[in-house]
């Protein structure tokens, strides 16, 4: 890979869709996103082309698990979009997750949480000698997706970090053994029933991050006991939330899918 062709290409990307979205001249704060997106984009290339010199290559992005693929966890179908899938003549596949966090995302961190955030038996998971809680199970129901997709063939998964210090950006890999994805699906199969019963016991308050949240909203951030008109649900089953961002279970077909910028579908 050449990280100047590749930081070209996502570049060009860059400006066209700006300019599609916010014409030739952008307000000012417009202009300082998109050089943060700028900042970011320079170090995802010199990665990508790492990871290509590596023997990485890409071979499906924003790929959507459909309900006529008929894929279920428990008694609920299964529909989700996959940022990025490569393979290895070595390694076999690899699950990709873009992350634009201010910081790092350490996709340990991000799916397994203290012992005492498992909220039914089947979220409890041994990781060494220590007690966790699945907290999240984004990539291993993506390796699930996966191992759908590609019968036969081992699957790693992980981040693909760009954070607001460029300097930081990395790929960072989720070590999942054998019984780790075992103990996820587990897992999801007890969230499936759950669902399908209507159980979303017990509430979670949403844990807002975004200090910049009430200065771009206009809005002070909402009481965590109350559930206002017109506001967001502050109090969420955790057994919906979990399944992470970009998967969720559905008995009939979603109505709607959140855009992304394909930015590595322009990658040489």
């Amino acid at each position: 890979g050449d990280a100047g062709k590749i930081r070209e290409a996502v570049f060009k990307e860059l400006e066209e869709l700006a300019a599609r979205r916010f014409g030739r001249h952008p307000a000012p704060t417009v202009r300082i996103q998109l050089e943060s997106a700028r900042a970011r984009l320079r170090a995802f290339a010199e990665i990508q082309a790492q990871e290509r010199q590596q023997g990485w290559e890409i071979v499906e992005v924003e790929r959507e698990l459909r309900e006529n693929e008929d894929l279920k966890i428990g008694p609920l179908i299964l529909l989700a979009k996959v940022d990025r899938i490569e393979t290895h003549p070595e390694q076999g596949l690899r699950i990709l997750d873009y992350k634009t966090s201010w910081s790092v995302a350490d996709p340990d961190k991000a799916h397994l949480g203290p012992a005492s955030r498992a909220f039914f038996e089947a979220a409890r998971v041994e990781v060494g000698s220590r007690p966790k809680a699945w907290i999240d199970l984004q990539l291993p129901v993506y390796c699930h997706i996966a191992t759908h997709w590609f019968p036969g063939q081992p699957v790693q998964a992980g981040y693909f970090s760009l954070p607001a210090d460029p300097s930081a950006s990395k790929i960072a890999a989720f070590e999942l053994t054998e019984a780790l994805q075992d103990s996820a699906m587990g897992c999801a199969v007890e969230i499936a029933l759950r669902i399908s019963r209507g159980v979303y016991w017990p509430p979670q308050q949403v844990r807002n991050s975004d200090p910049l949240e009430p200065i771009l909203t206009g809005r002070m951030p909402a009481d965590p006991l109350l559930d206002l008109p017109g506001e967001r649900q502050i109090l969420t089953g955790e057994a919906a939330r979990v399944m992470g961002p970009q998967a969720h279970l559905d008995r009939a077909p979603a109505n709607e899918q959140v855009g992304m910028v394909p930015l590595n579908s322009v990658v040489p």
